[in-house]
């Protein structure tokens, strides 16, 4: 009787299945544990009003106002920071009198996002402390004066 030479081809593939699965398998669990949901959690809603949207962007552009962030290069972070808005109307006259929400997060995660009220502190300008951390920010600025809603988005990079 011969002996059967050994076949290594066997075994090369299933280690190499298996290296496969569990390298898929970590991929999986990582992603699995650091996904922190949604970034829009209303994003059915958001496409159903789009049209909305697309009018109330054109009558913002018909009713020309002008918003100013005073972002700069430079700012220091860890630290607070008066983040200020100058809101003008189309002749560059302060809007006053009117109340603005400004939602700060970072563009790829909603782990830092932070919502506040800015407080008029003179004639069209509109102030809040924020305490930000190194890296790139989105600033969402929403503005209401009446019936009229102005929005507003600044990226930011401390």
């Amino acid at each position: 009787m011969t002996k059967k030479k050994f076949n290594p081809w066997p075994v090369g593939l299933f280690l190499s299945l298996a290296l496969f699965i569990a390298v898929q398998l970590t991929v999986v669990g990582l992603a699995s544990s650091t996904f922190e949901g949604l970034d829009d959690v209303e994003y059915y809603r958001h496409g159903i009003e789009y049209g909305q949207e697309i009018q109330r962007q054109k009558m913002q552009k018909d009713l020309g106002w002008q918003i100013e962030f005073n972002l700069k290069e430079g700012i220091p972070t860890r630290h607070e920071y008066p983040f200020r808005v100058r809101l003008e109307d189309r002749d560059g006259k302060p809007v006053v009198g009117a109340k603005a929400h400004l939602k700060m997060g970072r563009p790829a995660t909603i782990r830092d996002d932070q919502e506040f009220d800015l407080k008029e502190v003179g004639p069209g300008i509109q102030e809040v402390t924020i305490v930000p951390g190194p890296g790139a920010w989105r600033f969402d600025l929403t503005v209401e004066k009446g019936d009229t809603v102005v929005k507003a988005t600044k990226r930011h990079r401390f």
